[in-house]
């Protein structure tokens, strides 16, 4: 087992029992990692667009005649749906088993402990209760455009080239054949509460039971609430995937594992891993981490013909980037990251004054989820990138009682009865079914009118 030098009782990471991998195995590890890499970034709109500019080129070097240029050029569709697309899903499945092995391989190693301390009645009753009245409080039902991706992630044609890249929720969900709006909003929903259940292990492997409101208060922040608001989006993988280090026996390479599928699940994933490799990975693995992100990044600047203008000109929303829309609607922002995680600001602001343990990582996902919303719009969803920030503060608070108990209740009472909103920086505040908002779409639900009485007297 090892920790960090500054928080020896803080386990961060466990080591497994070295495990043995032969030369063959380490270099199909690495070619999997580039299979995966150069897939991600071949997505349909691009590779429609190579077809059409390599037959051109060809006919015009004279490699082909002009005439099977044309019916390649008539049968394109046929050629892609019957062959390209199926090869490319074959290829990334089998490349994605390599990469998941060795957590599966340490993860049997300790399956013993998995299924006698993580997997019992008290512990399923909790995380499901907590579950089930989050949705209460905001009801999943708009499901994000994922769920049409998951139909066919790797043929699907991404027009707005916003969301290829995070291909690992919806090739999942397409392995597992939950395809289409309603067997991917249960895959989503599902993911959430396994990001749940993960919050609850980090807290008991640290012999600190939470009870249901503080779990359920907990899951009222941005990096759980948001996922109700819009299902479907894949950053409660990455969140699950991150925390899994601070719980889950790992070696060398299932550590490795950790960065390549946070990063199939969203490319911004990129920061937080690295910042993670860099402070508890050894330097091994550090150095194999920097080479893992270096060749992400080849790919994804050669998918845009090594063109940074074009790749960045994408991430426009509505004609603007994000830092054109927060200049624009600053108040937006500033509430977008005030609600995201509400009254629990108390307690990371008073962790990172009282302990210097961990004021550095808690201070940095702050400073990383802050720097995304600049970047991006979805200020709400993106706040949740503070995740590790919140449950390293909630630890020590609850650890060394750095807030009295009576008022740390009182503190995630009020949290819990504080509405949570999903806000964008360019459309705002926006409403949705359950008790917590209030407006047009919130009439659905009769508990949301009284609650919306009783708040607006309040106000």
């Amino acid at each position: 087992m090892t920790s960090r030098s500054n928080a020896s009782d803080l386990p961060l990471l466990f080591d497994a029992n070295k495990l043995k991998y032969n030369s063959l195995f380490i270099g199909l590890y690495a070619i999997s990692v580039v299979v995966l890499f150069a897939g991600v970034h071949s997505p349909m709109v691009f590779m429609l667009h190579w077809y059409d500019v390599g037959l051109s080129k060809a006919v015009d070097t004279g490699l082909f005649p002009k005439y099977a240029a044309e019916y390649l050029t008539s049968n394109k569709d046929i050629i892609f749906s019957n062959f390209v697309i199926p090869l490319k899903t074959l290829f990334f499945f089998a490349a994605l088993l390599v990469v998941i092995y060795p957590l599966c391989k340490t993860i049997s190693a300790y399956r013993s402990r998995i299924l006698n301390k993580w997997v019992n009645k008290k512990i399923i009753l909790s995380v499901l209760s907590s579950f089930g009245i989050l949705c209460l409080l905001v009801f999943p039902w708009r499901l994000a455009a994922y769920g049409e991706m998951s139909f066919d992630p790797f043929g699907y044609r991404d027009n707005k080239m916003w969301y290829y890249q995070r291909i690992l929720s919806t090739a999942l969900s397409y392995f597992l054949q939950m395809k289409g709006p309603v067997l991917y909003l249960t895959f989503s929903l599902f993911c959430t509460v396994l990001l749940l259940w993960i919050i609850y292990l980090f807290f008991l492997e640290r012999n600190i039971v939470l009870s249901r409101i503080e779990l359920i208060s907990l899951g009222t922040s941005s990096f759980i609430v948001s996922q109700l608001y819009l299902p479907g989006h894949p950053e409660q993988l990455v969140y699950a995937l991150m925390l899994s280090l601070f719980i889950m026996p790992t070696d060398s390479f299932s550590r490795l594992s950790v960065v390549v599928l946070c990063i199939l699940t969203h490319e911004i994933s990129i920061v937080p891993i690295s910042f993670l490799a860099l402070l508890y990975f050894t330097k091994e693995e550090k150095i194999k981490t920097g080479i893992i992100i270096a060749l992400y990044g080849f790919f994804w600047l050669l998918s845009f013909g090594m063109n940074v203008s074009a790749l960045l000109a994408v991430r426009d929303v509505d004609g603007g980037n994000g830092l054109t829309w927060m200049v624009q609607f600053p108040f937006r922002e500033i509430l977008g990251i005030a609600i995201s995680i509400k009254l629990l600001w108390i307690v990371v602001g008073y962790t990172v004054l009282k302990k210097s343990e961990d004021r550095i990582t808690i201070v940095s996902f702050i400073a990383i989820a802050l720097l995304f919303t600049a970047l991006g719009v979805d200020t709400s969803r993106l706040m949740g990138y503070s995740i590790v920030a919140v449950v390293l503060s909630y630890y020590w608070t609850r650890k060394e009682q750095l807030i009295h108990p009576q008022v740390l209740r009182y503190v995630i009472v009020g949290n819990l009865l504080l509405p949570s909103f999903y806000i964008c920086t360019h459309v705002g505040v926006l409403f949705v079914n359950g008790i917590f908002p209030y407006g047009e779409d919130g009439r659905l639900l009769m508990a949301n009118g009284l609650y919306q009485i009783f708040y607006m007297g309040l106000m």
